[in-house]
């Protein structure tokens, strides 16, 4: 077992049994089995305990599976001298339809493949002892595909890849594998700013669409170009962001989110006029430096601030917000809330100035029962919405509230939505079971 690094090992005894004690409440676990003369297998979900938890899992040895297969390009020419990963996957039947990607970064933390082959000269590969279950396989990922930070192109097409997610049944025949890697498939373009010039710095990203495969990422060079791929077939949702390295931008927002087919070229992508609003927190002591968390949320995202106020007024301000209307959330150590809903704001009338009343807040506790699926959680008050984050299983998620009715809205792994009313009492913790009645 893997947490935070630190591996934990124990060998079976002659009963096949092994035991794990004192482990760290909350903190999530990697498991992985190492059978005598098997390959490895791993635990596709991370494992969450409770205090004083007793867990028993039983897992068999099943009769070990091999594959094989063959890398072509686009053309169905072979692929020669390229890493193939092979990576357990999860076992919910929705993702293990799904193709996605391995990104650069997947060879070096928590989520490395499990096993690697490098094809021949005919583009084929073979894995031998695989246990049955699902599988990620696919080209390595290799170096970063984007442009340099000198605004040069690499001299390599490699970069994140073409990850296909198979079944591997017990007791069948060896199984043929077919992957077809794009190797010439990219979006590219540039990012301009409010001048009409070149911003640099702009992280740009593409996720495809219709497959919860990953994103890419790169960032746009000193001219504002931007090449991200390769790609897939398929249209890919590009969206902006890390507006602050822009420097000079800071009146800027980033645009809606467009989508582009893989393969584009001459995309624009343009930085819009933003707002800037200005929070003024009243019944703060004059003078006296606060620590104040605050949360500006517009259309289910989220900005997150923690700051520190000198002033006599508590104020607060941000540039380069998108135009429409955004709730803010301001909490501090003592208890107390500062709430605003449905603040408009309009780059005609820019700055706008809004003036917060404390009230003494209460706590929301959710909790995650632990059944082996991340939940997603929006928190409403008055149909603005005030919080949003994941609850990991087992796990759970604490809020400081303004008081009132509050409608705590939980989406499953399968997306399935269910919305849940609480009250929230000032002084008072409320605690909600996701997925039950209050």
């Amino acid at each position: 077992m893997e947490v935070s690094g630190v591996m934990l090992k124990q060998v079976s005894d002659e009963n096949g049994e092994c035991r794990f004690t004192q482990l760290i409440p909350g903190e999530p676990y990697s498991l992985s089995i190492v059978p005598a003369g098997g390959p490895l297998i791993v635990e596709p979900e991370q494992l969450v305990f409770q205090p004083g938890e007793f867990r028993q899992m039983d897992y068999r040895l099943q009769s070990l599976v091999s594959f094989r297969g063959q890398l072509t390009d686009e053309t169905g020419a072979p692929i020669s001298g390229r890493e193939i990963w092979l990576r357990r996957s999860s076992s919910k039947e929705r993702l293990a339809q799904l193709d996605g990607y391995f990104s650069p970064w997947e060879g070096a933390n928590i989520r490395r493949p499990d096993r690697k082959d490098v094809t021949d000269s005919t583009g084929r590969f073979a894995f031998n002892k695989v246990p049955p279950g699902y599988w990620s396989v696919g080209p390595g990922a290799g170096p970063w595909g984007g442009f340099s930070a000198s605004g040069q192109a690499p001299p390599t097409l490699d970069g994140p890849s073409m990850a296909k997610r198979i079944e591997i049944v017990e007791g069948e025949p060896v199984q043929e594998v077919r992957l077809s890697m794009a190797q010439d498939l990219f979006i590219e373009g540039r990012v301009l700013d409010l001048e009409q010039l070149g911003a640099s710095g702009i992280h740009v990203n593409a996720s495809r669409v219709g497959s919860e495969g990953g994103t890419l990422s790169v960032r746009s060079n000193k001219n504002g170009e931007f090449r991200i791929g390769p790609l897939l077939p398929g249209d890919h949702e590009l969206t902006l962001s890390g507006l602050a390295a822009q420097g000079s931008g800071g009146g800027a927002c980033v645009p809606e989110t467009s989508v582009h087919p893989a393969g584009s070229s001459g995309v624009l992508l343009q930085l819009q006029l933003g707002c800037e609003l200005i929070c003024i927190l009243s019944g703060l002591e004059p003078g006296t430096p606060r620590e104040v968390e605050i949360v500006l949320q517009q259309d289910g995202s989220w900005r997150r601030q923690g700051l520190r106020s000198s002033s006599t007024d508590g104020r607060y301000a941000w540039s380069g917000l998108r135009p429409g209307s955004w709730s803010v959330l301001a909490t501090d150590s003592l208890g107390n809330t500062w709430a605003a809903r449905s603040v408009l704001l309009d780059p005609g009338s820019s700055p706008r100035s809004v003036t917060l009343q404390p009230t003494i807040g209460g706590w929301l506790h959710l909790e995650n029962e632990g059944l082996g699926d991340e939940i997603g959680v929006r928190v409403l008050q008055g149909g603005a919405q005030l919080g949003s984050s994941p609850v990991l299983p087992g796990g759970s998620l604490r809020m400081l509230l303004p008081p009132g009715d509050t409608i705590v809205v939980s989406t499953s792994a399968s997306g399935e939505e269910r919305a849940q009313p609480v009250r929230i009492t000032a002084n008072r913790e409320s605690t909600l079971v996701l997925g039950k009645a209050p």
